[in-house]
């Protein structure tokens, strides 16, 4: 003869204790009896349980079970807890949560992850104004802020499409990261005029296409190519590259002209280098020689030692390169 146990989700199994004092609506014992104990069977549903009472005294206690560091390997009911906390703070909507459920969206655990993100969508939900809250931490490059301001959505959409135009190149990028997740038709204009950003414009590309924008124009659709990369197909297509390239050659804006430039030394593209040494001649400036000088190619290499002794520099071979990298033919 063979025992056997019938399989079961011990997720449906449900702590008594906890539903008799979920139906008193005794907030005082759920966080007293199963809150601030150690985390067992029973726990996240006293969690559960507190978000869906409403009442706010229970804000403290599980942002406390927030702040208490759970590894990826933690136990079962340690890991459940963590996020059934985090989505009962998200149906709470009290702002104080929202520093706590930011430093859990890349938790290791999904699980965890994926409900302090929905408790951030929650609050914002009715609190929009969390959005200044996590800024501060999104300008200083912080990874779980920008993730924070992709799972708060349309609240965030309009501090992002003003961060795409932004000084600082990451801020522009995790924008445009941000605005991929929000995923508001309203991004795709803002979003094109950064295809030309040469920073920004791999991520940009990211956005537009989960957008499904579709590019129509030849300047589209090499600029397209460009932040995906794609060498192959803008050099079996050179003329209408070419064209493209050159036109933003012509453009006012230092950043478009740099992003021609830049595309050109990736592409690799044949009869390119004397525009680039006349470019040089004509509107270098410091940081285009460096470009040039560490691209690999000799004749933009050598344009670049000219004009650096023409303009008074002394070209010095260094073990740390601190400036703009680009390949030739790197595409």
């Amino acid at each position: 003869m063979v025992l056997t146990l019938s399989a079961c989700n011990l997720d449906s199994v449900k702590d008594s204790k906890v539903q008799r004092l979920a139906d008193e609506k005794n907030v005082k014992e759920l966080i007293a009896g199963y809150i601030q104990k150690p985390p067992t069977f029973g726990t996240d549903q006293a969690a559960e349980a507190l978000g869906n009472l409403g009442d706010k005294q229970a804000v403290e206690p599980l942002i406390a079970v927030l702040n208490t560091p759970v590894k990826a390997s933690a136990s079962s009911a340690e890991i459940k807890t963590h996020a059934a906390a985090a989505i009962a703070l998200g149906k709470l909507k009290d702002t104080r949560a929202v520093k706590p459920l930011v430093a859990n969206v890349n938790h290791p655990s999904s699980r965890i992850a994926i409900a302090a993100k929905t408790g951030l969508k929650d609050i914002a939900a009715t609190n929009p104004k969390i959005v200044d809250q996590v800024l501060p931490g999104f300008k200083k490059d912080d990874p779980a802020s920008v993730i924070a301001m992709g799972a708060i959505g349309k609240p965030a959409l309009e501090p992002m499409l003003a961060a795409l135009k932004e000084p600082d190149a990451r801020m522009r990028t995790n924008a445009a990261s941000v605005l991929a997740d929000i995923g508001d038709p309203k991004a795709i204009e803002p979003l094109t005029k950064n295809l030309t950003d040469w920073a920004s414009s791999p991520m940009v590309g990211v956005a537009l296409e989960k957008l499904n924008w579709q590019a129509v124009s030849d300047a589209d659709k090499v600029h397209l190519l460009i932040a995906k990369s794609k060498g192959e197909e803008l050099r079996n297509n050179w003329e209408m590259t070419k064209g493209v390239l050159l036109k933003d050659l012509d453009s006012k804006d230092p950043r478009t002209l740099s992003y021609a430039l830049y595309s050109f030394i990736s592409i690799g593209g044949k009869d390119t280098t004397e525009t680039l040494v006349k470019v040089l001649k004509e509107d270098g400036n410091k940081n285009l020689a460096l470009a040039y000088l560490n691209c690999g190619e000799p004749t933009l290499e050598k344009a670049a030692q000219d004009w650096a002794t023409s303009k008074g520099y002394r070209v010095v071979k260094t073990a740390k390169k601190d400036q703009q990298t680009v390949k030739w033919g790197s595409f």
